[in-house]
């Protein structure tokens, strides 16, 4: 299990689906990637969710790749995706230009362009320095 000095550690299978952190083996072929995303921006994208999807359960998680560091497979620091589970999942990929936003930015940012609809039509969607796309 590796952490990073935020505290927030991301559990992964390969494919990128969450685990329980204590289940988390590399003899199991599961494994850990230690998340560096900014602790505020994410805290206030978690925010975000949790007001407009209230009953939800919401993960983080960084994709997979087959790039090991320190002997560990790695996921993906480019973006951090959240998963939220609702009646058909649906996934926010924030890339790391818009969490490099300053924080009023972030959480302004994630109303204007109202990622909450965009997540209910489109259930995947990628949100930039500058807009929300859909996948």
């Amino acid at each position: 299990m590796h952490a990073n000095p935020n505290g927030r550690t991301h559990v992964l299978l390969p494919g990128g689906a969450p685990v329980a952190s204590g289940a988390a083996t590399l003899a199991s072929g599961r494994f850990t990637v230690g998340c560096v995303c900014s602790d505020d921006a994410i805290s206030a994208v978690h925010a975000y969710l949790a007001e407009h999807f209230p009953a939800c359960m919401v993960r983080d998680l960084h994709a997979p790749t087959k790039l090991m560091r320190e002997g560990v497979l790695a996921g993906y620091r480019d973006y951090h995706v959240m998963s939220i589970a609702a009646d058909a999942p649906s996934h926010v990929v924030l890339l790391q230009e818009f969490l490099a936003e300053p924080l009023p930015a972030v959480a302004a940012n994630m109303c204007r362009w109202d990622v909450a609809h965009a997540l209910r039509v489109h259930r995947i969607v990628i949100v930039g320095r500058d807009r929300v796309t859909s996948l």
